[in-house]
């Protein structure tokens, strides 16, 4: 299903798969969380767009997406799943930003085909983001500054293996 620069796909029940192209050019490649996608079982939803959002139900969950209102984030973009009785709020759509002279983790950013992870030393925040490995992965910074100007913006990112498959520290 597809509203404006966005698009949904229903795989299950629980799972809806969502991708926003500003220029309405969608990648039909692997997706990161959703391995062999095309093999699903056709799931029931329905579809309807009121007072200028759009609303997806399955069995089990309730998308909702403000139309034409551009990339997901915590504004636009909403996910209710029922787990039992309870209905659980998702709201994974992050899009933070860094003010200059601050601190920023990556995993407070909004990001693509990646995951937070602890399982090495040294990080900082509450984790690291893993799995820049297909294309598509991305990390999206938005930096906030008060005046014009010039200002040094600083990545730290660690690869396990690099090109030269040696394991060290890289910077």
């Amino acid at each position: 299903m597809r509203s404006g620069d966005a698009r949904f796909q229903v795989l299950s029940p629980t799972l809806i798969r969502t991708e926003y192209a500003g220029d309405g050019s969608f990648l039909d490649a692997a997706t990161f969380n959703a391995i062999g996608r095309d093999g699903f079982a056709r799931t029931p939803y329905t579809s309807r767009t009121s007072d200028g959002w759009l609303t997806l139900r399955t069995s089990a969950m309730t998308l909702k997406y403000k139309v034409g209102s551009g990339p997901f984030n915590s504004k636009n973009l909403s996910l209710e799943l029922k787990a039992g009785d309870q209905r659980v709020l998702a709201t994974t759509w992050r899009r933070a930003t860094c003010a200059a002279d601050t601190l920023c983790e990556a995993e407070g950013m909004a990001y693509n085909g990646l995951a937070t992870a602890s399982d090495h030393s040294g990080y900082t925040g509450t984790g690291f983001l893993a799995g820049f490995e297909n294309t598509g992965d991305a990390l999206t910074v938005d930096a906030s500054v008060e005046t014009t100007g010039r200002y040094r913006f600083t990545v730290r990112y660690a690869n396990g293996v690099a090109d030269d498959s040696q394991h060290k520290r890289r910077t």
